[in-house]
């Protein structure tokens, strides 16, 4: 018998253990990234006793420091679609935070997710 036939299951039972632990890493750190993108941007719906001062916050910013690490961890690039929308929003926060807006988003939230559970 080959000698090498011997270690082959050990050798492949390696590179596939290495290469889902890497995965599972990447998956877990890619993750922890989404978190605190979620995060971040749901703190407009926080405030409930004083509107949203988008001047005051520098909610892009931290986004853009996110943008790294999804970009090092992701498996495969998203939707071009998403590219759109990320657009639109960072655009939105960045001309509300020029324009020194304040909104109350978290009653305008409640007000649509009410509507949107009774119909």
């Amino acid at each position: 018998m080959d000698i090498r036939l011997t270690f082959l299951p050990l050798v492949f039972y390696y590179h596939f253990y290495c290469h889902v632990a890497i995965q599972l890493s990447q998956f877990q750190i890619m993750e922890a990234a989404h978190v605190d993108a979620v995060m971040v941007l749901s703190e407009v719906f926080r405030k409930s006793s004083e509107p949203y001062d988008f001047a005051s916050h520098d909610t892009t910013r931290r986004l853009q420091l996110l943008v790294p690490t999804m970009l090092k961890h992701r498996l495969c690039p998203p939707p071009e679609e998403i590219y759109s929308v990320h657009r639109k929003l960072s655009g939105v926060f960045l001309l509300l935070g020029k324009l020194g807006v304040k909104i109350d988003c978290k009653s305008m939230f409640e007000e649509v997710y009410e509507t949107y559970q009774n119909r």
